[in-house]
């Protein structure tokens, strides 16, 4: 049975780590391993995370405030490539 911690402050869940390792600080269903969300503005999010694609190599993806996902991409060589949608 997968199990996650909660850390609560005002009777009000703030931060989460889920069964797979993600931590969600302003979410509870973290989906990358360091999920932000602000309060005042749920759609304003930051996800940080790995690829999976090997010749992209690392994405940060952010969602803008009407939702739409932007992702960089930074390569071990140290190239940017920004690109719409979540990262893959």
């Amino acid at each position: 049975m997968p199990y996650s911690i909660a850390f609560s402050t005002g009777g009000s869940e703030r931060a989460r780590i889920d069964a797979n390792g993600n931590l969600g600080i302003g979410t509870t269903s973290p989906t990358s391993g360091l999920a932000v969300s602000s309060a005042s503005n749920a759609t304003s999010t930051l996800q940080l995370g790995t690829s999976q694609s090997t010749t992209k190599g690392s994405c940060v993806q952010m969602f803008s405030p009407n939702g739409t996902a932007y992702r960089v991409y930074i390569s071990n060589s140290g190239t940017f490539t920004s690109e719409a949608g979540a990262c893959k």
